[in-house]
């Protein structure tokens, strides 16, 4: 089992038969809609078992998901689950210290012995139980009952440096695999294969080294994380990363190190010139601006490097984030340092600026996104690399990030 019987707890009795009584309420994806009955909602007869998983991120937010076991097959119920429920779960959430976040609370009810149990993951479990585990959802939920169910055969995708991951997403090692620059990388004989070589990834992507953090999937907490290169690895549920060529009028290929990073926001006003906008964008100060905050140069904390290559594609990676220094992701969010993307790069009128790819059939434009209309240039000055990022938010918020890199390689 994944997790271990000693770390269940027992519930009392009236948690399983409230589980199994009608729920009131019909609700749709976690939104309460108004009932004109007055009796209680029903849902699928011949439901006979109920997994309700918690995960805590961190210890103010909660993401749930409710299961009911029908004629052997999981899925969703669409009601209000009964208070008792959420009253285990609150109990669980208080007792779990600060230093434990991220968390996951799980209770389960089984209709044939009456009975109902709640569990606290800690550790790196707890990232199994934080992502949707999509077509092994009925092996995981079966495992929490003490059952074994086949895992599907899913497709197992190659990673490389660009791809998107999460931390909880599958994965097993290849003994060996090549980079995209053609270099052969091997798994450390440190690392020794673990059961059916099944791993969780527990990192959002390679830090600047190639590699990434990965952690035996069901072992006790006292078992390390080790790292490998991320091209030694094949993964579910993953996308293959999208890719396209670029041009540029300066040279800027190589690899780029960050050393700073710099923020200013405007003050909004009602009395901005008629181009004050498409002035900002172009990178142009504005004077008459007043300043809502902004930041000295802060030296970059940890390694962040930006690799273009001669095709004028770009990929970014790095050893950390930091959600306190700003950055505008390539989500068009303003998530943090760290938080990288890959893309190429343009060029317009003799200047170069970071591209994303296409989407949605819309050819990729210098102003990217919609409501927040980002244009991010890059300036070379000898080993230096400036890389301005101009934002603007629902037409009338005005911000910009400065990230300076050295020339590395």
């Amino acid at each position: 089992m994944l997790i271990s019987e000693n770390l269940w707890q027992d519930l009392p009795n009236e948690v399983a038969a409230a589980v199994f009584a009608p729920w009131p309420n019909v609700v749709s994806r976690g939104r309460r809609r108004a009932q004109e009955a007055d009796e209680p909602a029903t849902i699928d007869e011949g439901w006979d078992r109920f997994a309700y998983i918690v995960t805590c991120l961190a210890q103010g937010s909660r993401s749930m998901s409710a299961n009911i076991r029908v004629d052997g097959g999981w899925t969703r119920p669409d009601v209000e689950l009964p208070q008792v429920v959420d009253d285990v779960i609150d109990e669980a959430h208080a007792g779990i210290d600060a230093e434990n976040f991220p968390a996951a609370i799980i209770v389960c009810a089984d209709r044939t012995t009456g009975t109902a149990r709640r569990t606290v993951v800690t550790g790196p479990a707890v990232w199994r139980w934080s992502v949707g585990m999509r077509g092994e959802l009925d092996a995981y939920l079966a495992d929490l009952f003490g059952e074994v169910v086949a895992q599907p055969d899913s497709e197992w995708e190659p990673l490389s440096v660009e791809h998107v991951v999460r931390p909880g997403v599958l994965a097993r090692l290849r003994a060996s695999a090549l980079t995209a620059e053609g270099i052969e990388v091997t798994v450390p004989s440190s690392v020794t294969p673990w059961g059916d070589n099944r791993y969780l990834i527990l990192d959002d992507g390679p830090g600047v080294a190639g590699d990434i953090r990965i952690w035996p999937e069901g072992a006790s907490n006292d078992v390390q994380p080790v790292r490998v290169r991320v091209e030694c690895l094949e993964a579910q549920d993953v996308y293959p990363p999208s890719r396209s060529t670029g041009k540029s009028t300066q040279d800027l290929v190589g690899g780029w190190r960050l050393q700073t990073v710099e923020a200013l926001e405007l003050d909004w006003s009602e009395d901005l010139a008629e181009d004050a906008n498409d002035r900002w964008l172009d990178g142009q100060p504005d004077l008459a601006g007043a300043v809502r905050s902004s930041t000295a140069p802060i030296e970059a904390p940890f390694a962040v490097e930006l690799t273009i290559r001669p095709d004028g594609s770009f990929y970014e990676l790095a050893d950390d984030t930091d959600d306190e220094i700003p950055f505008w992701s390539g989500e068009a969010a303003l998530e943090g340092l760290g938080y990288t993307f890959n893309g190429f790069l343009g060029t317009q009128d003799g200047r170069d600026y970071v591209l994303d790819y296409e989407e949605l059939g819309y050819p990729p434009t210098v102003r990217r996104c919609d409501d927040i209309e980002i244009v991010e240039e890059l300036v070379r000055e000898g080993t230096t690399l400036n890389r301005i990022q101009n934002v603007i938010v629902d037409g009338i918020y005005r911000y910009r990030v400065i990230l300076r890199y050295l020339l590395a390689s």
